[in-house]
């Protein structure tokens, strides 16, 4: 049934936290399934990377290659935000949402996130050759512009405005959330690293290439893969939780008013 929620005067970290693990718990399978969204691209890009590890040296090749990898994480990631955001909407309104409703309303937005991808990709170049403080900025200001996108339907630079707006005033509060989901994510992954064996901290360049051909293994590609689905799923439900939290907030807005925009 759905949760009975009030408009909240303060932004409750802890809350935000539980509604997250809670749509994730009645609608486990469908994400597990919706994760691949994230895993798929990114395993083919894994493997594929190995032809441009030549010696131990940075190449061309393997800039190029780096900066595909990262925006189709990023797009794929920005894809799975906008089909979990319609899982919670439906939790939070006591229903469970199917997969095919789910990556509906993922796709339907395809191309608007895409051009988000693009700015956020760009604008995080610049932020990082700034000394990475803006992008830090610029992420946290932006960090709910795809749940605007697909709620709201707020179009691209609407996206941005919105996200702007709603966290103003909390981002230091999103920022602990996301620090504590960064430490969740690495927690995992030396878990998984131990059990797989796998290197996470080679010493030298040399190492670093040897243990990247290691991780190739098809055990330690599936730990890789588990990894992926757990933190990306996490993530990307959190920012669907943090994004409902703030308009309770500022705009005491309930489930049914959120759900309004989906009929």
């Amino acid at each position: 049934m759905a949760i009975a929620e009030t408009a909240a005067l303060r932004f409750g970290m802890g809350r935000v936290v539980k509604r997250a693990f809670g749509v994730i718990g009645k609608n486990l399978v469908t994400f597990a399934i919706l994760s691949l969204v994230v895993a798929i691209p990114l395993l083919a890009l894994q493997v594929n990377y190995s032809q441009f590890v030549i010696g131990v040296e940075f190449n061309a090749g393997m800039l190029r290659y780096s900066a595909m990898f990262w925006f189709v994480y990023l797009l794929s990631t920005l894809i799975l935000q906008a089909a979990i955001v319609h899982a919670t909407v439906a939790y939070l309104n006591g229903k469970t949402a199917s997969l095919a409703e789910c990556l509906s309303a993922g796709l339907s937005a395809l191309f608007q996130i895409a051009l988000i991808t693009v700015l956020m990709f760009l604008a995080f170049i610049v932020g990082a050759m700034l000394l990475v403080v803006p992008a830090i900025i610029w992420a946290m200001m932006w960090f709910v512009a795809v749940p605007a996108c697909v709620v709201e339907r707020t179009g691209v630079f609407g996206a941005f405005r919105r996200s702007r707006a709603l966290t103003r005033g909390y981002r230091w509060r999103i920022f602990g959330l996301y620090v504590a989901y960064l430490l969740l994510g690495f927690a995992v992954g030396i878990t998984l690293a131990a059990v797989t064996g796998t290197v996470l901290f080679p010493a030298t360049p040399e190492e670093a290439i040897e243990a990247f051909r290691d991780n190739l293994s098809v055990l330690r590609i599936a730990a890789s893969m588990i990894s992926t689905m757990m933190t990306s799923v996490i993530g990307a439900t959190l920012v669907a939780s943090i994004y409902y939290e703030l308009r309770q907030i500022k705009e005491g807005i309930g489930p049914e008013a959120l759900a309004a925009v989906f009929d």
